[in-house]
Parts: structure tokens; sequence; C-alpha cells
């Protein structure tokens, strides 16, 4: 190059030499070259740098720190016989966006549901229309948002009060870590629907609903009494009446299970993290009871017209 180098350095990385160096042109600035070569191993000689593939097990490699010697180096006192670190760190704790949506969809509750039906008062051989008060078999939305707070740091040089870089006993520059604390704001998104509705009416009998993927599931849930044209589609008849049912309460226990599936997603500072993705179902369960009667026809002597009373 016709010049000797104003500071140069030299390392060895895995199987290769490197070698960077400055060149102070005076009044043209500055000039910079890096070079490396590969050190090639006799053919008996353990190969430290070589190659191999991931293995499970193998814990990620830390990168060897580098020096940010492209353009601190003018900026430095003549001594420096080392560059500004480029080390930089960030300090978070992990956090799982799975375990927040299958915590929130494990919190999932339904508390103002309740099993309704018509008559209250069931007659044997008469179907009872049986729905759903408080929950039409919708797609359910649930939604949380967490702030996160994290630090990053950088390092920073050491000045002295007229502004230069200050070295340390070995020529290098003195430095010091730079820190602030980061927020984010990381938003859960769940979304549960009804895969199945299983009703059972205490004598043995039950009635299965399979629901639509990813949608509302009306007929599952039966529909509210309105007049006696319109019926539920969940509907039982009974072939004897509730005396002895249930021990001395003489009533049916009807069971409702709902299975419900859900998908999460989440994002960070609205920027979305991932699709949607599925959580293990859950089921969740209510009972109510029905008494039903047994109505029986009475035969009576019948009266001459003429007779006031028999």
């Amino acid at each position: 190059m016709g010049c000797t180098a104003s500071a140069s350095i030299r390392a060895k990385v895995a199987p290769y030499d490197v070698q960077a160096a400055v060149y102070d042109l005076g009044g043209h600035g500055f000039q910079t070259s890096l070079g490396a070569s590969l050190q090639q191993t006799s053919a008996g000689s353990p190969s430290q740098g070589a190659a191999r593939r991931p293995r499970s097990g193998d814990t990620a490699q830390i990168i060897p720190q580098g020096y940010c010697w492209h353009d601190d180096h003018a900026f430095l006192p003549s001594g420096a016989r080392a560059g500004i670190p480029c080390g930089s760190s960030t300090t978070a704790g992990n956090v799982d966006p799975g375990a927040i949506a299958r915590s929130m969809f494990d919190h999932l509750d339904l508390p103002d549901l309740r099993i309704d039906m018509n008559p209250r008062l069931g007659m044997v051989n008469v179907p009872t229309w049986f729905w759903v008060d408080g929950y039409g078999g919708d797609v359910i939305p649930l939604t949380d948002n967490l702030v996160l707070t994290h630090e990053e740091c950088h390092v920073a040089v050491d000045r002295d009060a007229g502004g230069l870089a200050m070295l340390d006993a070995n020529g290098a520059p003195s430095t010091h870590q730079e820190c602030r604390t980061v927020s984010n704001t990381l938003t859960v998104q769940v979304r549960a629907w009804p895969r199945s509705i299983h009703w059972s009416f205490g004598d043995n009998h039950d009635q299965m609903v399979s629901c639509p993927d990813l949608a509302a599931c009306s007929s599952g849930v039966g529909r509210p009494y309105t007049d006696p044209q319109s019926p539920s589609p969940i509907a039982h008849s009974y072939h004897w009446s509730s005396l002895g049912a249930n021990g001395s309460a003489d009533v049916y226990s009807i069971g409702l299970v709902i299975k419900f599936g859900a998908q999460y997603r989440f994002s960070i500072d609205g920027r979305s993290g991932s699709g949607w993705q599925g959580l293990a179902d859950r089921d969740l369960s209510w009972t109510a009871v029905h008494r039903v009667q047994e109505a029986q026809a009475v035969l009576v002597k019948a009266c001459p017209v003429s007779v006031v009373s028999c």
C-alpha cells in the first residue's frame, strides 16, 4: 500500500487468521483493510474448527465479541491499542403467549348460562322442549394485554472533561454500560367456539349435536319457547314419570356438556407475532332438574240425564 498502518489487529476466528489495519492518509482521510486466511490442519492432527451438523441437545453458540475498528480509531487518543467494543445486550424474561392463552381459556366461564324447558312440569309421552338461556352458541372472543419491560444495554466509552476518550492501563478505551428500560405491549387473542353440545335427559337417553368449525351452533343450544308451533330442536319425550328418580327427589337430572375448541394468536406493539394456533379442547357442564308426572284416565259410572247426582 506504500505506507505503514497507523493501527492493526490480528485475531484467530475458528480456522481463520484475520488481519485488519487502518491507514492514516493525513488530509485525505483514512483507509482500512481486512483480510482472512484459512489455516489447514494436518491429516494427523485434530481440527479444532471442523464443521458439524447440529445434534439434538446442542446449545446456542456464543459469537465472539467484535470491535468497532472501522470508524472509532480516528476518534481515540494516539496511544490507543484497541477499539471500542461493539457489545450490546438485552435482559428480558421469556414470556410464552401460548401459556397465557391457555390460562385465559381455562378461566373461560359462562356464569349466566341456565337450562330452561317447557313445560316446566313435564307430562309422560308429551315432548319437553329444552334450551339454553344466557348463551346462543356463538364464538366467544377473549383478549388480554400485558405490558412487558426489558433492559437494552450498550457499551459507551468513558470521556474526560474535554470529551476525549479515556484509556485504561492496557491502552484500551475505558468503557461502561449504558442501559435503558423498554416497554412493549403483548396482546394475546383467544377465540373459543362449541365443537359439540351433549344433552342428557336423566332417563338413559341423550342427544348429541355436532357443531360447524369456527362458527356459532344455535341448533345445539335449543330454541326458547315462543308459541306451540315453534318447537325447540332439543326435545325429549319421557315414558315414565320421575317418581322415584334420584331417590326421594322424584326428578330427572338434566345434563348439558359443551365441548369448546379454541385458537390463539398474539402481537407485540400491534405487529403480528403469529397466526392462529390451536389449544386443547375444554368441556364445560351444567345441570338442572325436571319433574315429570303421569296423567291417567279414570272410568266413572255414567249418570242418567234425569238424575242430579250419582
